[in-house]
């Protein structure tokens, strides 16, 4: 029932964040400006990164895709696991993210590179 926003999407912002690709710098903006080509800052170590968005006990000025924040150790403080995963985040319930995929699936070399680059820190 709810309208697409201008690409074509439903119901984007308000939920909880979207954890996104980037390494978290503060100065990000003022360094490569809003509008730059290739906006992706690669990541060089596992924290901080970027959550995107506003969630749901947010103020409404807040529900916005180009809200950044910096992930935050205490996340997943109460991890199980050894070694502790980036993905549970106990402690973060107004986090997420979303499954994508390409519409072609790309060489497999390209598949590595990715996973090494994202996951491989």
């Amino acid at each position: 029932m709810k309208k697409p926003n201008p690409w074509g999407f439903y119901d984007m912002l308000g939920n909880v964040q979207e954890w996104v690709l980037d390494q978290y710098a503060a100065d990000t903006y003022n360094t490569r400006g809003k509008t730059s080509q290739d906006p992706v800052v690669i990541p060089t170590t596992r924290h901080p990164l970027v959550v995107r968005g506003g969630h749901y006990s947010d103020p409404a000025k807040s529900l916005r895709s180009s809200k950044r924040t910096s992930s935050d150790l205490v996340w997943n403080r109460r991890d199980p696991q050894i070694p502790k995963s980036k993905w549970w985040n106990a402690d973060a319930p107004f986090v997420g993210f979303r499954l994508v995929r390409p519409l072609v699936q790309p060489p497999k070399e390209n598949i590595d590179k990715f996973f090494e680059t994202y996951l491989g820190l």
